[in-house]
């Protein structure tokens, strides 16, 4: 069950409220099994339920810089018996992610974002710590927009890699680190293939006869 209001002003500033609630939530628990080793197990939980609000809004800085700014913040609350342990969390979160548009010298397009998040709750029974990313992008066009090259790169600086993690539920605690590799580069070409010039007139001329089968219909 889900229900969402959106508002936008003047076309830039957006903001969403959200209420959802969700029975019979996959979550996913540690159970202790024989030599004091855990596994995690899937299982059903009660009831699952999400309050959050969200704001977005772009700005023209200056000629050659945009910068979005994404912010949100709620608050999760679990709630279930699962295999006779009563699970009962609650967790207020919020993320704020910043990105930058630059136009650079040489026809040279720049994406720059910024990401930071709160603690947070996994599958419905382990508190994550919260964490923060900074992710690049580079892009250039060439032979009159035919072929555009790119170079992205994700958690430069290599900070989400680790999730350290805790748990306490059923006379179970737990702590550990979950590592994964999340520090990416990567180069790309696109070209793109046909007469540009050709499909851009073809649109052109399609609008212009909508328009005039309006007019003559008295739409």
């Amino acid at each position: 069950m889900n229900y969402q209001a959106t508002y936008t002003f003047r076309q830039k500033l957006t903001l969403t409220n959200q209420y959802s609630v969700t029975k019979d939530f996959f979550a996913s628990i540690f159970e202790i099994t024989g030599d004091n080793r855990n596994v995690i197990i899937p299982r059903n939980m009660g009831r699952v339920a999400r309050y959050s609000i969200s704001a977005s809004y772009p700005l023209q800085v200056c000629k050659f810089w945009e910068l979005t700014t994404f912010l949100d913040g709620g608050r999760s609350t679990y709630r279930g018996n699962l295999e006779g342990t009563d699970i009962d969390l609650s967790q207020t979160t919020w993320s704020v992610r910043v990105q930058n548009s630059l136009k650079l010298p040489w026809g040279i397009l720049m994406d720059l974002s910024y990401e930071r998040y709160s603690d947070w709750i996994w599958r419905g029974s382990i508190r994550v710590r919260g964490n923060q990313s900074v992710d690049i992008g580079l892009r250039k066009d060439f032979l009159d927009k035919r072929l555009q090259v790119r170079l992205t790169g994700s958690d430069v600086f290599r900070t989400t890699n680790d999730y350290f993690y805790h748990g306490n539920y059923g006379g179970i605690e737990i702590d550990g680190v979950r590592s994964f590799d999340s520090q990416r580069f990567s180069p790309s070409a696109t070209w793109k293939f046909g007469n540009q010039k050709v499909k851009a007139a073809k649109r052109s001329k399609g609008a212009m006869e909508e328009e005039l089968r309006r007019l003559q219909n008295g739409d």
